[in-house]
C-alpha cells in the first residue's frame, strides 16, 4: 500500500499518492526549497550546535586543559568544568515550546521534510492501544528524529487528543553530557534503560528506538542502504512483554546527509564498548553540518504483538522476522520518495 500523507485518508493508489503529494506542495525527488541568507544562517548554525555538540563539549574540555597548562593554575580550570557537568544534575523534562521553536520549521525546509503514513488514520493509532516505534536508519547522526520530534501536523494533534505522546529512547550516556543532555530532555527523550520503556508506555503510551545506534554509523554508504538489525533482539523482548504493538518506520534520505571520519575496526570496537560515539561526523565544508538531503519519514502499519511475560528465544526472532518482512515493504514500496529506486537496501 502507497503512503498517505497524515491526515489524508483517502485510500486511493500509487498515483493518487503522488497527485496528493504535488497537491501539498511534495517536491518532486531531490528537489529542495530555496533558503534565504538568513534561514541558511539560521539552519547551520543550528545544525551545527546539534551535530557537532559532543565535539564542541571535547573542545571546551581541551581548551580548559590548555588554560590549566598556560597558568600552572589547575583551581580555574577545574571550577569551570565542574560546574559545566554540574548542569547535567539539573532536571530536565519534555519541553513542547522548545520543540515548537522557529529554528525547527527552518530545518524541516532545509531537509524538504515530509512525514506520510502507511495505515489509515482511522485505523491507526488507536486510543486504546500502545505502540513502540522502531525507527531505520540511525545514520552517522539522527537527524530525522529530530526533524519528526518537532514536527507538528494533524497525526500529533490526533495523538494528542487523546491524551498519548511518544517518548524517544536513546543512549543513556548522552544524559552525562553539558547541554546534551536537556537538549535530549526537551526533545522528550530518555535514557535506554528497560524501566524507562514501562515509563513511557505507561506515562505517554508509546515509545520509539533506532535499534541500529551507533553500529549502524559505520555501514554508512553512499552507494545502498545498510542497516544493523539482525542482532538486536532487546527492544523486542521488551515488546512482547509489555504487550505492545511494534510499528517500523523509515526515515529516507537521512542516510545521505553525513560522512564520518575514524571508521576504522577499532574505533568501531571501542565505540560499541562505551556505548557512544568516537567518530567525527562532517558534511558541508568538512563542518559537523549535514548536507541538504530530501529527507522522508514513512510510518508503517503496526505489527500486533500478544503480551508474553517471559517469551522464548524462538518467540522473539519469530517477530522479528515479521519486522525484518515489514521494514523491507516499507522500503521497496517507498523507496520512489526520494528517487531512490535503484538504491538497494541490506539489512545485517
Amino acid at each position: 500500500m502507497p503512503a498517505k500523507e497524515l491526515g489524508d485518508s483517502t485510500p486511493n493508489g500509487v498515483a493518487d499518492a503522488k497527485d496528493t503529494h504535488q497537491e501539498k506542495a511534495f517536491k518532486p525527488p531531490g528537489a529542495l526549497s530555496d533558503l534565504s541568507v538568513a534561514e541558511c544562517i539560521v539552519a547551520y548554525v543550528t545544525l551545527a550546535l546539534i551535530v557537532g555538540s559532543f565535539q564542541i563539549v571535547l573542545l571546551v574540555i581541551v581548551l580548559l586543559v590548555g588554560w590549566g597548562v598556560w597558568s600552572a593554575s589547575i583551581a580555574g580550570p577545574v571550577t569551570v568544568m565542574v560546574l559545566m557537568f554540574s548542569t547535567t544534575l539539573l532536571p530536565a523534562h519534555y519541553s513542547e515550546s522548545f520543540c515548537r521553536l522557529p529554528c525547527w520549521t527552518v530545518l524541516h525546509k532545509y531537509f524538504n521534510y515530509r512525514r506520510y503514513n502507511v495505515a489509515d488514520p482511522k485505523v491507526f493509532p488507536k486510543p486504546d492501544k500502545r505502540y513502540m516505534l522502531i525507527e531505520f536508519p540511525h545514520g552517522v547522526f539522527p537527524v530525522a528524529t529530530i526533524l519528526i520530534a518537532t514536527y507538528f501536523d494533524e497525526h500529533y494533534d490526533h495523538y494528542k487528543s487523546m491524551g498519548r505522546s511518544i517518548r524517544g529512547i536513546t543512549a543513556s550516556v548522552l544524559f552525562y553530557i553539558p547541554w546534551v543532555r536537556h537538549f535530549m530532555a526537551w526533545l522528550g527523550a530518555l535514557p535506554a534503560t528497560k524501566k524507562n520503556f514501562i515509563d513511557a508506555f505507561e506515562s505517554a503510551g508509546s515509545c520509539s528506538v533506532l535499534p541500529g545506534g551507533i553500529a549502524e554509523m559505520f555501514l554508512v554508504n553512499p552507494h545502498e542502504e545498510r542497516i544493523y538489525f539482525k542482532k538486536r533482539f532487546g527492544y523486542i523482548k521488551v515488546a512482547v512483554e509489555s504487550g505492545v504493538d511494534i510499528v517500523p518506520v523509515y526515515h529516507f534520505g537521512n542516510s545521505m546527509t553525513l560522512n564520518v571520519l575514524g571508521r576504522s575496526d577499532f574505533i568501531r570496537y571501542l565505540s560499541r564498548k562505551l556505548k557512544a560515539s568516537l567518530v567525527l561526523p562532517y558534511g558541508k565544508w568538512g563542518l559537523p553540518i549535514p548536507f541538504r538531503q530530501q529527507i522522508v519519514t514513512v510510518v508503517g502499519e503496526a505489527i500486533p504483538v500478544v503480551k508474553c511475560v517471559n517469551p522464548s528465544k524462538e518467540l522473539i526472532r519469530y517477530y522479528q522476522r515479521k519486522i525484518e518482512r515489514s521494514i523491507r515493504k516499507l522500503y521497496y514500496d517507498h523507496r520512489h520518495l526520494v528517487g531512490w529506486e535503484n538504491r538497494e537496501l541490506s539489512i545485517e
